[in-house]
């Protein structure tokens, strides 16, 4: 595997300016849960940052709609074990710095998409992988059915309402959670530290530490 045949087989990886390595990511509008929270005022998905600014650009969302594309793909012609192995190069490689994200834009489309992630994150196990996401029923079904969360793989739910954060009744290794406040985080919450740093993670990794149960984000 080399980097033009993983960008061959995945459509290439994102590198977020805000984030110390790399991400995968699709388009936004896409999102089940999310496209339904968009239309709620005071939702977290209201004015969701994926759908506005450079990730509108047609590159940044042609290049979003091939990656998706990519992978459902792969499933057809059954070569997804390549789509593994090309998502690990990258997890894998110097430019992720052994911190990778799942979904700076868009969400989990399905439990078998959740599965696969989970297989690549074992694949790379030196990594953290960090997975923000609003599909609860995904992950309630993934856990229900006794399969583990990998390691090194940090899922966090994310609150679906401003302000309104309670714990989802979704719990084992590698399930955490997250809110985002205005004014005042949620009590016992580490405060994401980004917006007094230029907007960027600096030396903050508390998003992939499944030991750190809760984190609130200002509204931004």
């Amino acid at each position: 595997m080399n980097l033009d045949m993983a960008k061959r087989i995945t459509g290439g990886a994102s590198r977020p300016s805000k984030m110390p390595g790399l991400s995968w990511n699709i388009p936004a509008t896409l999102c089940k849960v999310g496209s339904k929270l968009r239309a709620i005022p005071g939702s977290t998905c209201s004015g969701c940052y994926a759908l506005k600014g450079r990730y509108m650009f047609p590159n940044v969302q042609n290049a979003m709609h091939r990656r998706l594309d990519l992978y459902n793909k792969a499933h057809e012609n059954g070569t997804i074990t390549r789509w593994y192995e090309a998502m690990a190069y990258y997890a894998n490689s110097r430019r992720s710095k052994l911190f990778f994200r799942f979904f700076d834009s868009g969400d989990l489309q399905s439990l078998q998409m959740l599965h696969d992630l989970c297989i690549v994150a074992r694949m790379c196990e030196n990594t953290h992988f960090w997975l923000p996401t609003r599909e609860y029923g995904i992950v309630r079904e993934f856990v229900s059915g006794g399969y583990t969360i990998p390691g090194n793989m940090t899922i966090r739910l994310s609150s679906p309402m401003v302000d309104g954060f309670t714990y989802p009744s979704i719990t084992g290794w590698g399930i955490t959670y997250s809110a985002v406040h205005t004014k005042t985080p949620v009590s016992g919450a580490f405060v994401c530290p980004a917006y007094t740093q230029e907007g960027k993670c600096g030396e903050c990794r508390v998003c992939w530490n499944p030991k750190s149960t809760l984190v609130s984000y200002p509204q931004h």
